[in-house]
């Protein structure tokens, strides 16, 4: 059986509709389909821009339904949850109350900063300032990444200087 449960359509931050991820599923072998568009809730109702509007879930879930009842592939409802660090309390009544068959929660931002959406913000500080903008320890940076590495998650790759530095160069390549 062929699964995927990470899908954003239109209704949030993806380019296509629900019906066109439903036949693409179709034609890749697809037989388990879950939809998980973005949602975050905030105290003022305020939208925000790639997120479903809390004032079109209950829109979104039927046309997600009656896209599962058109063939083959099997379709089942989620959401992609944003945590947020002051969000958990707005967020808690959708994650809970609505009538999804899973859910997803992400860390979209820490401090602010867009942790996953911008990887040249990361790639330019140091494991010190990484540290300080997510409020932790440089040593949990470092087995993080380490981690990371180990499991095929982040690639780190040491590209020589170009001038001619000996052993030290011999040794990097």
């Amino acid at each position: 059986m062929l699964a995927t449960f990470h899908n954003h359509s239109v209704w949030s931050d993806g380019a296509d509709t629900l019906e066109a991820l439903y036949e693409q599923a179709g034609r890749l072998g697809v037989s388990l389909l879950g939809m998980s568009e973005h949602f975050c809730a905030y105290p003022d109702g305020a939208a925000v821009a790639g997120y479903l509007p809390a004032d079109r879930i209950d829109a979104y879930l039927s046309t997600l339904r009656e896209v599962g009842q058109t063939g083959p592939v099997e379709v089942v409802a989620g959401l992609e949850f944003d945590w947020t660090e002051a969000g958990a309390e707005w967020v808690r009544p959708y994650a809970e109350g609505l009538p999804l068959d899973y859910r997803i929660g992400s860390v979209h931002y820490v401090a602010g900063e867009g942790i996953d959406i911008d990887a040249s913000f990361w790639m330019s500080k140091t494991q010190e300032e990484i540290a300080a903008a997510l409020g932790v320890s440089r040593s949990q940076v470092s087995r993080a990444i380490k981690q990371a590495r180990e499991e095929g998650i982040v690639v780190i790759k040491l590209v020589p200087p170009t001038a001619d530095f000996g052993d030290i160069q011999d040794e990097l390549c």
